[in-house]
Order: C-alpha cells, then sequence, then structure tokens
C-alpha cells in the first residue's frame, strides 16, 4: 500500500484550474514529510523558461512538456527550496499535460522511482506549530595563503563548520523548558466522542520561542596537540543575528521540532551566502583592502489566508515590488505588499559599522566584513552539513 498523503483543503478548489485538460504545466510540491503520512501544502508551478530575441528582449520559449529542459525544473527548485522555512521541503514535482503529450513522456517517467498514493483532503495548515528563534553569531576565520585563489564561498564553508558543528549539536528550550525529545510538541487533549473531536478539530496552531544552547565538552589533555602557525593573507570577521522560523504540524514532538528549526538554520544561512556571492560576481569592481558585504534581509509572507509562512531575501537596492514579483513568479502565490513582513531584521546603521572597522584598524592585510541584519547580519555557507543532516 502507498503511503498517505494529506492535501491542504484550499487546494482542492486550485486543482482544476491548475490541470487545465487542454494545457500542459509542470511545478513541483511543497508540503512536510512525517513518519506515518506526506502533508501538502501547495504546488508552485515552474515559469516557462525564457530567452533573448535578436533586439535582447526577454522571450517565453515555447515547449511542450516532453521537450521541457529537465535543469531548468531543478533550478526552479532550489529557488524555491530558498523560500521554505523549516519544516517545508520540496516532497517532488507534479505534472500534467493532454493524453497525447503524457504518452509521449512515458519512456521519461518511467525513469523516476515513483510509488502509488492515497490523497486525500483535509483542512490542516492552520492548526501547524510555529517556532522562532534569534541566532547570535560571531566568527573569526583566518584564511590562508594557499586559500587566497579560492571563492568567498568556498573561504567560508571551510571556516564556518566548527559553528555549524555547535548548531547541530546544541541543546534546545522551548518557551524556557529544556525541549525532551519524544515529548509531544502540543499534547494531545483528552476527551472522546463528538466533544473531543469538535475541539481537536477547533484546535489552531501556536506560537513557540527557542533557545539554540552550545554544548561544552571539557577538553582533554590528550585532545591538545601543539599550537600551528597559520600564514594569512586575509580573514573573514562573521558576525550578527538572524531570524529562523520553522513550522510542524499538529501531532510533532518536541524533537521533529526542534530539528525543523535547525534545518531552517542551516537553509538560511545558506541561501543568504548563495545570494551574496552571486550578487558579488554580477557587481564585483576592483576592492580596497578591507571590504563590506551587506547580506540580504529575510522578509516573510503568508501562504494564501493560512497562517503558515514563506520568505524570500531582499538586498538592501531591492523594493517590496521585487519580492512580491518572486513570490508570483516562483511559487505562483499572490501577495499583497501591505501583508509582507518586512522588520524582522535590519540593516545596521552608521554607527555600528564603525564600531565594526575600528575594532579591526590594528590589522593591515585584506580584510572582509559581511554585516547584514540586526545590526550585523552574517551570511555563511554550511552546505556540507545541510547536506549531511538530509542524508540522515
Amino acid at each position: 500500500m502507498g503511503r498517505t498523503l494529506i492535501a491542504e483543503e484550499s487546494l482542492e478548489n486550485n486543482m482544476s484550474s491548475l490541470f487545465n485538460k487542454d494545457k500542459w504545466v509542470i511545478g513541483v510540491i511543497i508540503g512536510q514529510i512525517t513518519e506515518q503520512r506526506d502533508y501538502i501544502l501547495h504546488l508552485a508551478t515552474t515559469p516557462k523558461m525564457e530567452h533573448d530575441d535578436p533586439d535582447g528582449f526577454k522571450v517565453t520559449k515555447e515547449e511542450t512538456l516532453d521537450t521541457v529542459d529537465e535543469s531548468w525544473i531543478v533550478t526552479h527548485a532550489k529557488q524555491v527550496t530558498r523560500m521554505l522555512p523549516g519544516g517545508l521541503d520540496i516532497l517532488g514535482i507534479f505534472a500534467s499535460a493532454p493524453p497525447d503529450v503524457m504518452k509521449n513522456i512515458q519512456a521519461k517517467l518511467r525513469q523516476s522511482a515513483a510509488r502509488p498514493a492515497d490523497w486525500k483532503y483535509q483542512r490542516f495548515a492552520d492548526k501547524m506549530h510555529r517556532l522562532e528563534t534569534k541566532l547570535s553569531v560571531n566568527c573569526f576565520i583566518p584564511v590562508s595563503n594557499t586559500s587566497l585563489s579560492q571563492s568567498l564561498q568556498k573561504q567560508i564553508l571551510h571556516g564556518i563548520k566548527p559553528f555549524c558543528n555547535k548548531i547541530q549539536n546544541s541543546i534546545a528550550t522551548i518557551d524556557n523548558q529544556i525541549a525532551v525529545g519524544d515529548e509531544m510538541l502540543v499534547p494531545v487533549q483528552s476527551g472522546t466522542g463528538k466533544k473531543g473531536r469538535k475541539h481537536q478539530e477547533e484546535q489552531t496552531g501556536k506560537n513557540f520561542q527557542v533557545q539554540l544552547f552550545e554544548v561544552m565538552n571539557p577538553i582533554k589533555k590528550e585532545d591538545l596537540g601543539p599550537p600551528q602557525l597559520v600564514k594569512c593573507g586575509a580573514k573573514l570577521s562573521i558576525n550578527g543575528t538572524v531570524i529562523c522560523v520553522a513550522f510542524v504540524h499538529s501531532k510533532a514532538t518536541k524533537a521533529e521540532a526542534i530539528k525543523a528549526l535547525k534545518v531552517d538554520v542551516l537553509r538560511s544561512l545558506v541561501s543568504r551566502c548563495q545570494l551574496l556571492c552571486e550578487d558579488f560576481l554580477q557587481t564585483e569592481e576592483e576592492q580596497d583592502t578591507k571590504v563590506l558585504y551587506e547580506t540580504p534581509l529575510r522578509v516573510f509572507a503568508p501562504l494564501g489566508d493560512s497562517t503558515v509562512q514563506l520568505c524570500d531575501y531582499m538586498f538592501p537596492d531591492e523594493t517590496n515590488n521585487d519580492v512580491v514579483d518572486r513570490f508570483k513568479e516562483l511559487l505562483n502565490v499572490t501577495v499583497p505588499e501591505d501583508m509582507l513582513e518586512t522588520d524582522c531584521e535590519t540593516l545596521p546603521d552608521s554607527s555600528e559599522i564603525s564600531e565594526a572597522e575600528t575594532a579591526e584598524q590594528k590589522t593591515e592585510r585584506r580584510r572582509v566584513f559581511i554585516l547584514g541584519a540586526l545590526a550585523v547580519l552574517m551570511a555563511v555557507l554550511i552546505a556540507y552539513l545541510y547536506q549531511q543532516d538530509q542524508k540522515r
């Protein structure tokens, strides 16, 4: 028997318009995976490919489902992943087309390991619980002379691994209480009959504040080696505070909730670093001995009428309209500008930047500061640990 898929009730009304029998469509399935069943929250259609015409204008590339570029779908999936909070993932892809088109792509579809599933509609989005934490980081990363030729992204990856291990191994409190893994995040209300079922149906999601604490393991003398001298040609100072958010289903355990939030920490930092490095490559100019980078700020928006939120990242030179356009293009979600939550993170003011610069004036070598959200926001790449977590 296949797995049970619980689709958000509001999706049922959108299915008929999305899967028009005379048109083809492909996209990604967004939801949450649990041991018992999978929850489907949203279907995000993949945008049509564009190319430049002879006059330099963007023109939509005419394709059919059997000729669509697979790498384009992968790129879309990566972009969507950046916009998901902890607890939400891409569960797979969906495709719909007229019978003759579907027949032409059967050979390609058979290359995938598809399994039958029991699809049911249920209202659950408003019952999902929200966890939030503010994560502060203060990292110093020396860049050896042999690593200077590497990209900024690789330099950060190499230097941030100790911090990432601390995140993975940290102890969490939920609303100031130590989180015991096998306990329910919200205890199930006892009650039988119609009264008990009605109470469960009317239950709404709750908000929780989480704190992560580093585990201070004792250092054994035999584990200490001789000090090593490394000749450095640069250093990275990564400092700041980021907002991390996760959503979990109504019957999640505390262990599931904390894992989802830690994934969001990793995913958010990965996304910020990737976006920063992409922007850096596009605007790179001759650099001073000291370079200041501002990472994009995290912006949240509701998914439809539910309490679940999606996110995006906005650079200082972007507007709310740019964010709204990305939600529409990548997620097929219409978000009014006044529904954007843009004040959860802020850029540093001039006095905070001056203090950071003054503290580093004694060094004559090239220095890089990465500043951003909430005074001095970090941008770090921790794809390795995120991938390790996904493999578990």
